[in-house]
């Protein structure tokens, strides 16, 4: 299951045109976070998301430090929990479906990135190129691990 990564309403599209009742991304209305010091983060790399926290801000808040934090699965396959991960034959290994959950908690060995704000409103990794897919820090802990890919 992948997270919503950003939840749209009719306001972020008002004044935008339309063609062929289609709306591109570009025109989507970008909502910018501001991150502080000791904010929850998460660095969505390609197919799955770390969870952690946010430890240096620059002066022009345009530049931020995220630090991983440590994520424990609650309901892995082997858990013995009602929501518990099922795996099946399938893929090269096998296939794993369900939910996740995990518990978040700070982690002063995590790795440490350096994100900066661009201007389409993402905030990206300091060694990565607006146009790429990955690399991206998002609000809020969502840990996911994408065990299918």
């Amino acid at each position: 299951m992948r997270h919503e990564l950003r939840h749209w309403s009719l306001d972020d599209f008002r004044g935008v045109k339309q063609t062929n009742k289609q709306i591109t991304y570009r025109q989507m209305k970008t909502k910018t976070i501001m991150f502080k010091i000791g904010d929850a983060a998460s660095h969505r790399t390609w197919t799955d998301i770390k969870a952690g926290f946010i430890v240096a801000v620059s002066k022009s808040g345009k530049t931020v430090t995220f630090q991983a934090a440590k994520q424990e699965l609650l309901n892995g396959p082997d858990s013995g929990e009602l929501d518990a991960l099922k795996v099946c034959v399938g893929g090269f290994v096998g296939h794993t479906s369900g939910k996740q959950r995990y518990a978040v908690s700070a982690d002063t060995t995590g790795y440490k990135q350096k994100f900066t704000l661009r201007s389409n409103g993402q905030w990206k990794s300091a060694r990565s190129s607006s146009h790429s897919l990955g690399n991206v820090l998002i609000d809020g802990h969502h840990p996911y691990y994408d065990y299918n890919f």
